[in-house]
């Protein structure tokens, strides 16, 4: 994968979500505490194959057109097992970021504009629509996706934040307001990538929070010993 040149992602809007993605899976939201170390950085929770199975029967009540397509060769679901293993983050984490970011898990058909699915994370682009044809692709996408998560948990091992701040036990404020302070570097790190909380609406770290929820109860994912999600 070519060196990461920007990252320059918009966030999810509405129109291109779901209805039940917005609708409150009923458990008590703390914007401290979006997703927990030992889950964000659990690999292994899916294999290729489970996550092919996720996406021919997603928690929408039908087929994702992720579960048969493919990026410069390589189908949606072996780019997410391998950039998981790569970077040592959790496959679910990536499947949400691409409900999240784009709608993709929900779609049935390949998204309109292309640009929803081939630069679906905005890696590689510096404005929409103006982005460098080599980072074309869901994989490369994703592989962007996996590799900025990590740089920014690898921040917080080596100097306690990342690049914008955001850090355990550190206060920050939010692109909407919101004073956070992070419990551990995985919501630190959701932070840096997006700092917007944008309770019950697309585009912050509720929907992520939200949609990790229902996925994961969708594939009866219980956390490695130690963890809480």
């Amino acid at each position: 994968m070519p060196a990461v040149i920007a990252c320059a992602k918009k966030d999810g809007e509405a129109s291109v979500l779901a209805a039940q993605d917005l609708q409150s899976n009923g458990a008590a939201f703390d914007p401290g505490e979006i997703l927990d170390p030992v889950s964000m950085q659990d690999e292994g929770a899916l294999d290729g194959g489970a996550i092919e199975q996720f996406l021919q029967e997603t928690p929408y009540g039908s087929s994702s057109f992720l579960a048969t397509y493919s990026s410069n060769g390589v189908p949606a679901s072996d780019a997410i097992a391998s950039a998981a293993e790569r970077y040592t983050i959790d496959p679910i984490l990536l499947l949400v970021r691409a409900e999240m970011d784009q709608g993709l898990v929900a779609s049935t058909g390949y998204p309109s504009p292309s640009s929803r699915v081939e630069f679906a994370f905005g890696c590689g682009c510096t404005a929409p629509g103006t982005c460098d044809p080599t980072y074309a692709g869901f994989d490369v996408q994703v592989a962007c996706l996996a590799a900025a998560m990590r740089d920014n948990l690898d921040a917080v091992t080596a100097t306690g934040q990342t690049a914008g701040g955001w850090g355990p036990n550190i206060t920050s404020t939010t692109l909407d307001g919101v004073d956070v302070t992070p419990e551990d570097d995985s919501t630190a790190a959701l932070y840096q990538y997006t700092p917007v909380v944008a309770v019950g609406q697309a585009g912050g770290n509720w929907l992520f929070w939200n949609l990790w929820h229902q996925f994961a109860g969708a594939l009866d994912y219980s956390p490695p010993a130690d963890a809480s999600m």
